[in-house]
């Protein structure tokens, strides 16, 4: 069958002349009367298409609002939060609550002020308050504090309980004013913990999210509340109330219907709002609290536009009915005044024109890209093919045209292609003429048997009868189509779910579009933004360089990179790294828009800010570091003039080193943390007496070296070498009398005398000097001065450089000389009053190959400041218990005492070595007696305590040295197995003409009596001193009345010899 023929068919030939007038009247106002049928059915379907999109934008509207307030206040909530559970990894504010909790002091609690002022100071933190754990408020960064709330005072409980940070609230004060805390835990290990309250600063309306309206309607509102043991608790003020003749129902409103569980969230409701109109609504909960958002717009408002369309499509319904009407009523005219001759020649020319009509047809369905054909509803097979199938699906017409629709496409497509066209005969039987169109997309099967994707669009043709008979219609290749629709959703979901900023601006930089990354970083709405320039981030912190060169790429043609610092909406400032580039028209030449691409990069210039804060500062004190120092000091010597003698502006500069005096012994006996304690405040009241630095204009710069070392450098002194150094001296005097004040250290209150060396020198312009060399200098006077005693200033002169090169020189013939075997065992009796020697203190001499045989005054101190103390130590037991291991072979044991150093002690194996020494050379115990100082019993108590109950099962004993010159204790003589006390000859030697040393001499006496302990004088060397001791039973007595050191082997010779004498008599 032809194309012309299956046309021709389904025309309607000329109306019969005779006897036809009056059906074509019937015939015609029946269509007529279809036509409005069919106009009135089009208008309702439109109209209720029109109002169900309104009524899904509306909805969609309202969700994206719902959902960005609470996306708002959740990442809000969060940062809050963050914030309070930062205060857990604060270890400066833990280490000050406890030193606070240990001893309370302004100065700590000031300073713990000041680290908790920051908190204050950040975005939304209205206050912050300290509380300890009894939750007493301790302190309050505002003017007044607020009563506590029993909302607060239970949130603190339960932080406390818990052990993390919580959110607290919201509630409400007593003048109805809603208030919300985060509070965070501050929890040193072995103190009561203390908690923090970081108060919210929110506006009146609670959040910028629940203003920020994004939709065109003015009626649009939200509101925030929980729900709370069974009650609605509204956190943001109810809206404005409008004209309305509506009472509000409180019953009925949506945060109650959401109570009674009539409605849910994340879907649209409909009912009365908070004033009684009629609203749509959305509610959606905040993550990670009990917060609900309720987003609503008034009903009418947003339906209005679809009331609009109804209204219009009502009277272009009306308008078309008549026109259809009059239409008729002229064609019936027009047919009543024709002829019959008239007519049959129009019959004539329509046949002519249809014949040429056909042939155009065919010439175009053969020839175009897109696929014309024909399909027979009843068979279900194609009539007709255009030729260009064969180019899409790969068959010729012919074959085409011999394929059932089985064949033609997959069985779930034959399907829906079956269910479409019932569908639309169905609404033309019911009178639905639209139907008689079709459009969809499917699938074809290639003859390859790949599937290729087409867009319909076709008509359903009617029989002579009227009946629906065959389907024309054109089928167009959509794979290209596709792909780029593909493409352009992928680029969308990429720029929306890309964590870079994306801006898009027209030419004149209107912004026309922002991605969400672009909202979450700069806290502006997309709604905000639209229509703005850029220039609304601009902050003053970037430089106007930067602009001018940006500019200058890009209306070059050229993309720009850099960096800018932006404002954010809130007034904080972000770092960005952004590329931006022009847009231009397909030939290349206007630009059209411009897109910046923006990376924030804020987080890693902190982290950058902080590394170089460590870098500079010390972590403790936060003075200037060794670094900084040497820094600052290689800029005076940089800024001296050419003359060599001066700095750039012609005046000298100098520099002091103190150092804490017996530091070392402190620390060793009070810990570590009592230690830091100590080096805090002696840091406080040294940056009390500095000039504040003042960038270019500070005089003086303090740092932190190490440890017990602090730095002062002191510039501008004048061009006078004498003034500038008598002028640092002065300076040195003012440090010695700033620490006359004692300082109260630990739960015993320790009252600790401090004093300082100080090492000076004065940047004396040598034309090679270097900042390492300075310091130097300035460490070999500070040396000098610790050498002569402490707590005095020493300025440096030449000759300290050949000290501090011998003193070098000598540590390394130390170290040799340990390992090489010149160290010599000397032993020095000890007598009782009878002058028997009863024991003897082991001592050590060196054996220098060119400066001869040295005492250790000479090279102990050294040999603690360079570690070499231990293998001294463990030297010298070797061989005192091996003279011990002999002596009680031969029958002739005597006791010997052992120096041990606080190092030494406290090493973690010391006890099982001396253990192995003692098997080794078969030594007993009970014949060892180990010295060591007060500081040593003092630091680590629990580890001391067990490694002396220990050695006491070896039936080793133990001895205190210099007892009384240090922080004696009558506790730790009861609880630890002491056996021996040692006088210092400090009070010896003066007893038998001061009172004052006699009356404490006989208190130690007393003491050593009570608690059954034997007592030894040290440096007894005169027949009055012994006479002291000899009026105590069992004091022993050590110095040169009875024997001055010697070597171990002549004195024990005449012990074994008196041995032999006794045993022969």
């Amino acid at each position: 069958m032809s194309l012309q023929q299956s046309t021709t068919s389904n025309g309607e030939g000329p109306a019969p002349r005779n006897g036809g007038t009056r059906p074509a009247l019937g015939l015609s106002w029946l269509v007529a009367g279809l036509i409005g049928v069919a106009i009135a059915t089009a208008t309702a379907l439109a109209g209720g298409y029109s109002w169900q999109q309104a009524h899904a934008r509306a909805e969609a509207h309202l969700q994206a609002t719902a959902f960005s307030m609470a996306q708002r206040l959740a990442d809000w909530h969060r940062e809050r939060l963050a914030a309070a559970e930062l205060l857990q990894y604060r270890n400066d504010l833990e280490q000050l609550w406890a030193q606070h909790q240990i001893q309370p002091g302004i100065e700590r609690m000031q300073l713990m002020s000041k680290l908790l002022h920051d908190y204050a100071h950040a975005p939304s933190i209205a206050s912050i308050e300290l509380f300890d754990s009894s939750l007493q408020s301790l302190w309050h960064s505002a003017s007044h504090a607020s009563p506590s709330h029993p909302t607060l005072s239970a949130g603190l409980q339960a932080v406390r309980t818990q052990g993390r940070a919580l959110v607290v609230g919201p509630w409400r004060d007593a003048q109805g004013q809603v208030q919300l805390a985060y509070v965070g835990l501050l929890d040193p290990a072995g103190h009561a913990p203390a908690l923090v309250a970081l108060h919210a600063q929110r506006p009146p309306y609670f959040h910028a999210a629940l203003t920020q309206w994004p939709l065109a309607h003015t009626s649009g509102s939200a509101r925030l509340f929980s729900i709370r043991a069974q009650q609605v608790h509204y956190w943001s003020y109810l809206p404005a109330a409008s004209d309305t003749a509506h009472a509000p129902d409180p019953a009925h409103t949506f945060a109650q219907r959401l109570l009674r569980g009539e409605i849910g969230t994340g879907t649209l409701v409909h009912g009365p709002d908070d004033l009684g109109n009629r609203a749509l609504a959305v509610l959606l909960p905040v993550e990670g609290t009990d917060w609900v958002v309720q987003v609503e717009a008034d009903h009418a408002e947003l339906m209005s536009g679809a009331q609009r369309s109804l209204l219009s499509l009502g009277l272009i319904g009306t308008l078309a009915l008549l026109l259809a009407l009059g239409g008729t009523r002229m064609l019936l005219q027009r047919r009543q005044l024709a002829s019959a001759k008239e007519a049959l020649a129009a019959l004539e020319r329509t046949q002519a024109r249809l014949s040429e009509s056909e042939a155009r047809y065919r010439l175009l369905a053969e020839n175009a890209n897109d696929v014309v054909w024909l399909y027979d509803i009843a068979d279900e097979r194609q009539l007709y093919v255009s030729p260009s199938v064969e180019r899409l699906l790969g068959y010729d017409p012919q074959e085409r045209t011999h394929l059932p629709l089985a064949a033609m496409f997959e069985p779930a497509v034959v399907a829906n292609i079956r269910a479409v066209l019932r569908s639309h005969l169905e609404r033309l039987a019911a009178g639905d003429a639209s139907a008689q169109n079709i459009w969809i997309e499917l699938s074809h099967r290639h003859k390859d048997g790949q599937a290729v994707p087409v867009e319909i669009s076709a008509r359903i043709v009617f029989d002579a009868l009227g009946r629906p008979a065959q389907v024309q219609g054109v089928s167009r290749d959509i794979r290209e189509r596709r792909r780029a629709e593909r493409q352009i959703r992928l680029l969308s979901q990429a720029t929306a779910q890309s964590p870079v900023a994306v801006i898009i601006t027209d030419e004149q930089g209107a912004i026309e579009y922002v991605n969400p990354a672009f909202e979450r970083i700069s806290g502006y709405s997309a709604t905000e933004v639209q229509g703005q320039n850029p220039r609304l981030l601009q902050s003053s912190r970037t430089p106007s360089e930067t602009y001018r060169q940006m500019w200058q790429a890009l209306l070059a043609g050229h993309i720009w990179q850099g960096e800018l610092i932006n404002t954010r909406k809130d007034g904080s400032h972000c770092h960005m790294a952004a590329t931006i580039a022009p847009l231009r028209d397909d030939h290349g030449g206007q630009v059209l828009q411009y897109i910046a691409v923006q990376m924030d990069v804020t987080a890693q210039r902190n982290a950058e800010a902080q590394i170089e804060l460590l870098a500079w500062f010390d972590p403790l004190t936060g003075l200037p570091n060794r670094q900084r120092l040497l820094a600052d000091i290689g800029r005076a010597l940089r800024h001296r003039n050419g003359n060599g003698n001066s700095n750039g502006n012609g005046e000298y500069a100098g520099l002091l080193i103190l150092n804490l005096d017996r530091f070392k012994a402190l620390n060793d006996a009070l810990g570590r943390t009592e230690g830091d304690a100590v080096l805090l405040a002696v840091s406080e009241r040294l940056r009390q007496q500095v000039q504040e630095p003042d960038a270019a204009a500070a005089k003086e710069l303090l740092a932190h070296l190490n440890g017990d070392e602090f730095a002062l450098l002191m510039v501008d002194l004048g061009h006078d070498a004498s003034l500038a150094a008598a002028a640092l001296m002065r300076r040195a005097s003012d440090l010695h009398r700033l620490f006359e004040q004692t300082v109260a250290v630990g739960p015993d209150a320790l009252s600790l005398s401090l004093s300082l060396s100080i090492g000076v020198t004065l940047l004396d312009g040598i034309a090679d000097e270097r900042a390492a060399e300075a310091l130097r200098r300035a460490d070999t006077a500070l040396h000098q001065a610790k050498d002569a005693g402490g707590n005095q200033s020493v300025f440096f002169d030449a000759r300290m450089g050949q000290w501090v090169a011998e003193r070098f020189s000598l540590e390394q013939d130390l170290r040799r000389g340990i390992e090489a075997g010149e160290l010599r065992l000397y032993l020095q009796p000890q007598v009782d009053a009878h002058g028997r020697m009863v024991s003897a203190e082991a001592l050590v001499r060196w054996q220098h190959p060119q400066r001869g045989l040295m005492g250790p005054v000479q090279f102990i101190g050294l040999a603690e400041e360079s570690g070499l103390i231990e293998p001294l130590g463990q030297w010298v037991l070797e061989q005192a218990c091996a003279w011990l291991g002999r002596l009680r072979t031969l029958g002739r044991p005597l006791p010997i005492s052992v120096n041990i150093s606080p190092h030494q002690f406290h090493q973690a194996d010391f006890s099982q070595r001396l253990q192995q020494v003692l098997q080794r050379h078969e030594a007993s115990g009970d014949d060892l007696m180990l010295e060591f100082t007060e500081g040593v019993v003092l630091r680590q108590v629990e580890q001391v305590i067990e490694r002396m109950g220990f050695l006491s099962g070896l039936g080793v004993r133990f001895s205190i040295d210099d007892f009384g010159t240090g922080y004696s204790s009558l506790s730790y003589l009861k609880t630890l197995p002491i056996h021996e006390l040692k006088i210092d000859r400090s009070f010896v030697q003066d007893a038998p003409h001061n009172p004052g040393d006699a009356a404490l001499v006989a208190a130690m006496l007393s003491v050593a009596s009570l608690m059954q302990l034997r007592v030894v004088a040290e440096g007894v060397e005169t027949e009055e001193q012994a006479a002291v001791f000899r009026r105590h039973p069992g004091a022993l007595m050590q110095g040169y009345l009875f024997g001055r050191p010697e070597p171990a082997e002549a004195l024990l010779a005449r012990w074994l010899s008196a041995g032999e004498a006794d045993h022969g008599a």
